[in-house]
């Protein structure tokens, strides 16, 4: 009989992922950017993302080895830390609050693309190419279209916004 998870390390990495797809929306939409609520959800997905990140190394079900899962992983923390240094350090001080909006965006958009190709990747006859096909058309496109969409919005808010040290 299948079982939902098959280690301790999967356990928190779906508890981790599934708060990590909860949260990271809420912090998207939640309207006013910057207020005490936001960095309160904001760190909580951010704690989720860092316990899913280091967890995905324990979880090695699928390929038996590191796999693409692992690179995706890499690339998601350093999507994330694209967004959250610059929060931290403040820098570039013209700049980083964009950095923070595009960084923060798209470890949401990697964090989907991740959902799509774990379930799309226990579909019988699916190829690699097959998933990852589907992730990336499925989730990049339209998010790069609101992106493409909301950016100009974003930076004007940028602009409207005292950069405080």
């Amino acid at each position: 009989m299948p079982t939902l998870f098959y280690s301790f390390p999967g356990f928190l990495h779906l508890v981790a992922a599934v708060s990590a797809l909860l949260l990271g929306p809420s912090v998207l939409l939640a309207g006013r950017w910057g207020t005490y609520s936001h960095k309160r959800l904001g760190y909580a997905y951010l704690g989720s993302m860092v316990v899913m990140l280091v967890t995905a190394f324990g979880v090695y079900r699928v390929y038996h080895a590191f796999g693409v899962f692992h690179y995706a992983a890499l690339l998601t923390l350093a999507t994330l830390l694209a967004g959250m240094m610059p929060v931290i350090i403040r820098k570039p001080a013209s700049a980083w609050l964009t950095w923070h909006y595009y960084g923060m965006y798209w470890s949401v958009m990697e964090l989907y693309v991740g959902l799509v190709a774990e379930v799309l990747s226990h579909q019988p006859h699916f190829s690699f190419l097959t998933v990852a096909s589907w992730s990336v058309g499925l989730v990049f496109l339209p998010g790069g279209l609101v992106f493409w969409w909301y950016h100009r919005q974003w930076k004007a808010l940028v602009r409207q916004r005292p950069m405080q040290p």
